[in-house]
């Protein structure tokens, strides 16, 4: 008698837990898409499950932006510049939105120059540049969550310094004035993301447009200081690459 009343608990009690079996699985579907969604940013490189990190680092190398040493020799045609050295970056961006990052990057260069010229010819030896910028933006990825890339467009605030200094040689022997540049400007570009395995990706981008002011002292013996000011605008690619690791 036993044996059959739980037989018949147990007939009656299935049903409600395959009830309740279901309902919980319903429920967990349900919840997931809206535990995603609740998480911003996405993956540096193309999208790869679930995963969905809120922070990235990078570090890499680029050329000269539209930043560079404006002293009086400049008007001369003598740029003491070689916009061909390149430049450490480093990066690092907070999710902010479920496509959007909130950048702060910095970059510097620390450039020498050595010239052995003919003995009796006059021109520049030896010139040592320094130059370090900030910069801080956004970068809003414009494909669709799965892509094999990640295409952003990248928009920066940046301002930094450069020094240069050098001698000559020659008929004019001796040191040559002394330069300090201060800029403040901003761009617009384009970054390419790739992911090579979870959390690790490899970004290739650079600026297309750019705006700057830039205010230079030059330093002369024996004379008081000579400032100098300029605004430029217009087209400025520097490409970069950089390796990120997102967490």
């Amino acid at each position: 008698m036993q044996r059959r009343i739980v037989a018949a608990v147990a007939l009656l009690c299935a049903p409600l837990m395959t009830f309740a079996q279901e309902a919980a699985e319903s429920s967990t579907e349900r919840e997931v898409p809206a535990a995603e969604a609740a998480q911003p940013g996405a993956s540096s490189g193309g999208a790869t499950g679930s995963y969905e990190p809120r922070w990235s680092i990078g570090a890499g190398v680029g050329w000269a932006r539209s930043f560079s040493v404006v002293n009086a020799l400049s008007q001369t045609g003598v740029i003491l510049t070689d916009p061909s050295v390149p430049q450490a970056i480093a990066s690092l961006e907070r999710a902010i939105g479920p496509r959007t990052w909130l950048v702060l990057g910095a970059s510097g260069t620390i450039d020498r120059y050595r010239s052995d010229l003919p003995e009796g010819t006059t021109g520049v030896d030896k010139v040592d540049n320094r130059q370090f910028s900030l910069n801080v933006g956004v970068r809003q990825i414009v494909t669709s969550a799965g892509a094999p890339v990640d295409v952003s467009l990248v928009f920066l605030a940046e301002g930094g310094i450069a020094d240069s200094k050098g001698s000559w040689t020659g008929a004019f022997s001796g040191e040559l004035d002394q330069w300090t540049t201060w800029q403040l400007g901003a761009s617009g570009g384009l970054a390419v993301d790739r992911e090579l395995t979870r959390g690790l990706s490899v970004r290739i981008g650079t600026p297309i447009l750019g705006v700057a002011w830039t205010r230079s002292r030059t330093k002369v013996s024996d004379a008081r200081d000579l400032w100098s000011s300029s605004f430029t605008a217009g087209l400025n690619l520097a490409p970069y690459a950089e390796l990120r690791l997102a967490f």
